[in-house]
């Protein structure tokens, strides 16, 4: 048991200061917290409340310590600019709306044949025209004239054609003329009627023939064929 007597009392404070520490801590677990107060500083009467200096803090800036000398102040370099011209506005004139002139086409004047002999020839496009020759003679004081009318051709079969016309000088006579066949592709050329009359000397004579058609050669339709021309008599 002797040996044993220093454990139980070192067993036995430890157990002592346990319960010693619960207790305190028991006890301030129990003691009631009061509110917060703040204690404002005592001022003596007729003292002012000091104000807490605030320390403010420098710019930071770019500007070199002031070494005496006075740096100038650049003047503001003044750009002259050149006006701005305001356009002018420009009117567009609208043309005025003329009407059409007509053109004016001279008469043409046609050629006048001289000799004792000619012919006048129509264009119709194919190898189907009128050709009118002319001739003339003398006769006393007179000239005796004489026109033929022709119908050049190559292949044709048409009947009787009525109502053709010879016109001279203003003056139109009618002639007919008597079925064509011609089935050979030569040129043919038939003489269709011919007129005589006498005419003085000096005289200009002015002759249209015509001769109807009425079909279709080499693919072109056509009417009435007209030869005409103008001659003088010498």
């Amino acid at each position: 048991m002797r040996k044993f007597a220093p454990v139980l009392i070192i067993i036995a404070v430890i157990i002592i200061a346990i319960f010693v520490v619960f207790a305190c801590m028991n006890i301030m677990n129990n003691t009631p917290k009061g509110p917060d107060t703040t204690v404002a500083p005592s001022v003596a009467p007729g003292e002012e409340t000091p104000v807490p200096k605030v320390t403010e803090t420098p710019e930071a800036t770019d500007k070199k310590p002031d070494d005496g000398k006075q740096t100038p102040t650049p003047t503001p370099e003044v750009t002259a600019g050149k006006p701005t011209a305001t356009p002018t506005p420009v009117s567009t004139a609208t043309p005025a709306t003329q009407a059409p002139t007509a053109t004016v086409r001279p008469t043409a004047t046609p050629e006048v044949a001289t000799g004792t002999s000619g012919s006048f020839k129509s264009d119709t496009g194919t190898s189907i025209n009128v050709r009118t020759d002319w001739s003339y003679e003398d006769q006393g004081s007179m000239r005796s004239v004489k026109i033929r009318i022709y119908l050049e051709c190559g292949t044709i079969s048409v009947s009787q054609r009525n109502d053709n016309t010879l016109t001279v000088n203003g003056k139109t006579i009618i002639y007919n003329t008597e079925p064509l066949k011609y089935t050979e592709k030569v040129r043919h050329e038939t003489l269709i009627y011919e007129y005589t009359f006498l005419a003085n000397k000096g005289e200009t004579i002015d002759v249209e023939a015509t001769w109807h058609f009425r079909g279709t050669y080499s693919g072109v339709r056509i009417e009435t064929i007209v030869c005409s021309g103008s001659f003088k008599v010498q």
